[in-house]
């Protein structure tokens, strides 16, 4: 039997060896959870097809198992037994979508490193236009070109900046991430020829100048603070009054910024729960529980999980959050963040194994005290 939803075709093979009653609440449960799977594949290119194998297992029990294609030919495949099968297709539902969730998130770091792959190759490729243009003193060509193939670095800052502002170290509005991108691409230009480029340090290399840049305005925004604290504030209090920002309470009762947590420190929505890797059984049971409140609030899964991420993100330390981000969002691998941040490798995958647990925390307790959003 066939029955397709949105995007996903289901097919339950082998149904004849079930009594029709039985058949058909398998084939009403299994279209529900397809639409389950079909919220955790939200924007999946490929078109999603559902194999649903069922088979007796001696006298009293029963098999039923989930094979699903995905990119590149590759098919999970996932199956649970009991003495029932309704049960047994209950029981394999969660451990389904783990598997489903785990493998998203690896298609989605590696799809991150094939994006780097190439850029950088054609960024070695167009070294001889940096080259020329440095020796010939074409400061603007050298930029322009820079930029126009590294604009993951102008959103980092842009995000580092917004992490800044969200912890009170520098006043909204301040400095302009655009600006500080472009001392980036000055610093790079300065810096250019002293050590050999190639695919395997160009990324440490431009990382390492945006932390430079950055590390450097925080501090001279600090000072500045320091030395002229009435005269910020003053000035932080004008900002404050001509945006109108109103507040909001989070889950614990705590006044937050309704901007910080739309647009908390960067921008989050590109995050996903797959990033933080919410595969326990208890954890999964989060995760239901949220699309159960989104579907009662009429609100969209991804911008419930994701508003909650926000709130739990924006508590962390800062080089935290930006350690996070290298890995997740700018595809880094934890040795190219250790060379950025000049940490030892096992601090890093501390540091993000570290966030995980915490965000992971935070929407566990969330679960009990639900946020409500209007």
């Amino acid at each position: 039997m066939h029955k397709r939803n949105e995007a996903m075709k289901v097919n339950i093979l082998q149904a004849h060896v079930l009594d029709a009653p039985v058949a058909d609440k398998l084939e009403a449960q299994v279209v529900a959870f397809a639409k389950r799977l079909e919220r955790v594949l939200k924007g999946y290119s490929k078109p999603l097809h559902l194999d649903v194998h069922v088979s007796k297992v001696g006298r009293n029990s029963w098999r039923v198992a989930y094979s699903l294609n995905m990119k590149n030919g590759q098919i999970l495949y996932a199956s649970e037994k009991a003495d029932d099968v309704l049960a047994a297709a209950e029981k394999l539902e969660d451990k389904f979508v783990r598997l489903v969730r785990k493998h998203r998130a690896e298609e989605r770091h590696e799809a991150l490193r094939r994006r780097w792959q190439r850029k950088l190759e054609s960024l070695i490729a167009a070294t001889p236009y940096l080259d020329t243009y440095k020796e010939e003193g074409e400061r603007e060509a050298f930029v322009q070109l820079l930029s126009r193939f590294l604009p993951e670095v102008t959103a980092y800052v842009r995000r580092r900046l917004r992490m800044a502002e969200a912890a009170g170290l520098v006043p909204k509005g301040m400095f302009r991430a655009e600006g500080l991108a472009d001392e980036v691409w000055i610093r790079a230009w300065d810096r250019y020829g002293e050590e050999p480029l190639t695919e395997q340090n160009f990324k440490v290399w431009i990382y390492r100048l945006a932390e430079e840049v950055l590390d450097e305005t925080l501090e001279e925004a600090k000072k500045e603070k320091e030395l002229h604290t009435v005269s910020i504030e003053e000035w932080t209090a004008r900002e404050m009054k001509e945006m109108e920002e109103h507040f909001s309470a989070d889950a614990d009762g705590d006044l937050v910024l309704i901007e910080e947590l739309d647009d908390i420190s960067y921008h989050l929505d590109e995050y996903d729960t797959d990033d933080f890797e919410l595969v326990d059984a208890e954890e999964e049971e989060l995760i239901k529980k949220i699309e159960e409140e989104a579907a009662e609030d009429n609100i969209p899964i991804d911008r419930k999980v994701r508003r909650r991420i926000k709130m739990a993100l924006a508590r962390l330390p800062m080089r935290d959050r930006s350690i996070f981000d290298l890995h997740v969002l700018q595809g880094l691998t934890v040795e190219e963040i250790a060379q950025v941040k000049r940490l030892e490798v096992a601090e890093v995958e501390n540091i993000i194994a570290s966030v995980r647990q915490r965000v992971k925390q935070a929407l566990l307790k969330w679960r009990i005290v639900p946020e409500r959003v209007s």
